[in-house]
């Protein structure tokens, strides 16, 4: 099967495998005590399709779960950024095939009817754009997002199989006393 992004990992790798397998150093790494125990990070910077990305690996209990792309490009035009969604989408097309959700999510519909502008809309938080990914290892999620003249763009891939773990609380939790039931006059109803 296809892996996430035709690199050379796969899920369930342990953090040394990915680290072996990329062609490059990581630049940086989290663990314990800033992350939870059975939780681990290793970053990387790369390009995708031209688009210099921040490419982000979590292992859960030594297993990689998840990789998360953060695109850093920088444009004067939003409608660029709504150029980049599509390049990113027909990227991960190649590997996964057609995506099974794709969507506009029009908050404010101003320049909805105008796609020169979508860029605009998407700086302005007026529009949010989706597309999804599922097979039987992978679910992919990529998002256009934006608000106060900033625009964001990245892609989740998550393993099905392997799901963070419950977090372990030290405390108890404190049970909430019921609310004592107060009956409710009926007030009669008078023509």
């Amino acid at each position: 099967p296809l892996t996430f992004e035709r690199r050379s990992t796969d899920w369930g790798m342990n953090a040394q495998e990915v680290k072996i397998n990329e062609p490059v150093q990581p630049t940086w790494e989290l663990r314990s005590p800033i992350l939870e125990s059975s939780e681990q990070r290793v970053a990387y910077r790369t390009q995708i399709e031209g688009i210099d990305t921040s490419l982000t690996y979590t292992f859960y209990e030594d297993k990689l779960a998840q990789a998360n792309y953060l695109f850093e490009p920088k444009h004067d035009d939003g409608a660029d950024y709504v150029q980049d969604f599509h390049k990113v989408k027909t990227w991960i097309t190649q590997s996964y095939g057609m995506p099974t959700l794709v969507q506009e999510i029009w908050l404010d519909s101003l320049y909805r009817y105008d796609q020169s502008l979508w860029g605009q809309a998407v700086m302005r938080g007026h529009l949010k754009m989706v597309a999804e990914w599922r097979n039987e290892t992978t679910l992919i999620t990529l998002l256009l997002d934006g608000g106060a003249d900033t625009i964001g763009l990245m892609a989740d891939f998550d393993s099905v199989a392997i799901v963070p773990p419950a977090p372990m609380q030290a405390s108890v939790l404190e049970e909430i006393p019921a609310m004592e039931e107060m009956p409710v006059a009926e007030n009669p109803i008078t023509e």
